[in-house]
């Protein structure tokens, strides 16, 4: 298959190929896991989002979800581009399903033994 760049002028050249059903993983959906699957969305990638449980993967969204709304509102980012961008995005309920991504960020608290 052919690769497709996800990358924006002025910044590194991202090439995904588009055999994997997502660009990035994002495990644990914090704060800072949220933050980064909305940038990486914001910027074309295709995003599976998961933490432990349904509620904190809810809750990730939520942070995820308001921050784009505060992008919006501050005029970083016009609707249409939250939109597709909240569309790229995708909560999974395993650990197996994140495994599909091209690359996988480990963004969740710093406890040795659960990393």
């Amino acid at each position: 298959e052919q690769p497709r760049n996800i990358s924006r002028p002025g910044q590194l050249l991202l090439l995904t190929m588009t055999s994997a059903k997502y660009d990035f993983g994002v495990v644990g959906l914090g704060r800072m896991g949220a933050s980064i699957a909305g940038s990486l969305a914001l910027r074309g990638c295709r995003v599976a989002m998961y933490d432990k449980s349904h509620f904190d993967r809810e809750k990730g969204w939520n942070i995820l979800s308001a921050d784009m709304k505060t992008h919006v509102e501050q005029g970083m980012i016009t609707p249409a581009e939250k939109d597709a961008a909240l569309g790229r995005g995708k909560l999974v309920e395993t650990l197996e399903e994140v495994v599909d991504s091209v690359v996988v960020v480990e963004a969740i608290f710093e406890d040795l033994a659960v990393k």
